[in-house]
């Protein structure tokens, strides 16, 4: 308790976002006796009842904040972890939090202003060609490869304080918007509906950590290869690279960790990572992985797509030119000879014109690159949409749904 006040942990903490963080952790608001407090129930103590929190509805007094303390060190002890992360949860609870930590003895409360500058720099590097990978999966990108979402993303993920007796960066992610969900108008088959998309502000941070995991998995298996081959859902050479030069040329040890926020529920795979600590050899697994990315052969990803559209998905007005639009389609891909769901972006015209396909039920074609990003089919530059108005093909009819 005491070092909670001690510090300043509880100055960026509001009631609004412990009260979120409670509620999207699964804690009930329950009826309080009195009126000037609100109470939360969570999980069972040791005699099966459940544990309570208690927040004052009066702002910026001692009471209301030695409340606010015992809270943060409730859900710490709980999470076993210590009252600084625990409250970097709690004021972050909108956003993934990525934390760096320069770990060498020497190093304490700072660093050489060159070494900040050039670790700041190289973290704007990663988000962008995670952002790149999220667009079209390519195991190198070239400097004349442009991407106008990656400035975007590059201008919305924030820096942030720096953590307490060790030097560290943090990186935030933007507020994460709410998954996007796909529409469905036919319900002979609803449990076929897709889980929602994820935003691409999660994406980018779920494929910086699979990066690090695997990673660190090419060392304990003292092998590269399925580094390499994780470019569809981990990093690309030039991520490899970002995370090498972070390093000051493989000389400092630096520890990542992650804060998920409880608003959008992580991965299974990557749900639960501990910190993972890089050192020399493993920099220098990266940079081989990248000098191996760079030569490494596509496949012959490119397809016509021809199908029936099954769902369908915008973030807005699909008319408006920055509106995320996208719909799946039942496709037989011809290599593997079977049907999978492939997700397609599609600029306005095309996309309306896709609604109206799925409304009356005809197929759509287009051609692109399909890849298997993450667990998902994805088709990358759309291009040549037609559809297709009359009967529906027998094949596609009997083999489809």
């Amino acid at each position: 308790m005491d070092s909670l006040f001690n510090g300043d942990l509880l100055k960026n903490i509001t009631r609004r976002d412990l009260i979120e963080y409670l509620e999207l952790s699964g804690w009930k608001n329950i009826e309080s006796p009195k009126a000037a407090w609100i109470v939360y129930a969570g999980p069972n103590d040791y005699y099966g009842e459940p544990l309570e929190i208690v927040l004052s509805k009066r702002d910026n007094t001692d009471t209301a904040n030695q409340y606010l303390a015992s809270a943060i060190d409730l859900l710490s002890t709980l999470r076993q972890e210590s009252p600084i992360i625990t409250s970097q949860r709690v004021q972050n609870v909108n956003r993934d939090v990525l934390n760096l930590r320069n770990t060498d003895e020497n190093i304490n409360i700072s660093i050489p202003l060159k070494l900040a500058a050039r670790q700041v720099q190289k973290l704007q590097t990663l988000v962008r060609q995670a952002s790149n990978s999220e667009r079209d999966v390519l195991p190198y990108y070239r400097g004349n490869y442009y991407n106008s979402q990656a400035d975007r993303m590059v201008n919305s993920f924030q820096f942030g304080h720096t953590q307490n007796r060790s030097f560290g960066l943090v990186v935030q992610s933007p507020v994460l918007p709410d998954p996007i969900p796909y529409v469905q108008t036919r319900f002979d088959k609803p449990e076929e509906v897709e889980p929602p998309l994820m935003p691409i502000e999660r994406r980018i941070t779920e494929r910086v950590v699979r990066g690090l995991v695997a990673a660190k998995n090419a060392v304990r298996q003292q092998s590269i290869t399925a580094l390499v081959e994780s470019y569809n859902s981990g990093f690309s050479s030039n991520m490899c690279s970002a995370i090498v030069d972070i390093s000051d040329n493989k000389r400092a040890t630096i520890e990542y960790s992650i804060l998920w926020s409880p608003k959008i529920p992580p991965p299974n795979d990557i749900a639960e990572v501990h910190p993972i600590l890089l050192n020399e050899t493993d920099y220098a697994y990266l940079e081989y992985a990248a000098n191996e990315m760079k030569v490494l052969k596509q496949p012959e990803d490119t397809f016509l797509v021809r199908g029936l559209v099954s769902l369908f998905s915008a973030t807005d007005n699909p008319s408006k030119l920055d509106t995320g639009r996208s719909v799946i389609v039942n496709w037989k891909k011809p290599d593997i000879d079977r049907y999978v769901k492939i997700i397609v972006e599609l600029n306005p015209e095309d996309y309306l014109s896709a609604v109206d396909a799925h409304k009356y039920w005809y197929p759509i074609e287009v051609t692109g690159e399909a890849r298997m990003i993450g667990n998902r089919w994805r088709l990358l530059n759309p291009r040549n949409f037609r559809a297709f108005p009359g009967d529906i093909p027998y094949e596609i009819k009997q083999e489809s749904f």
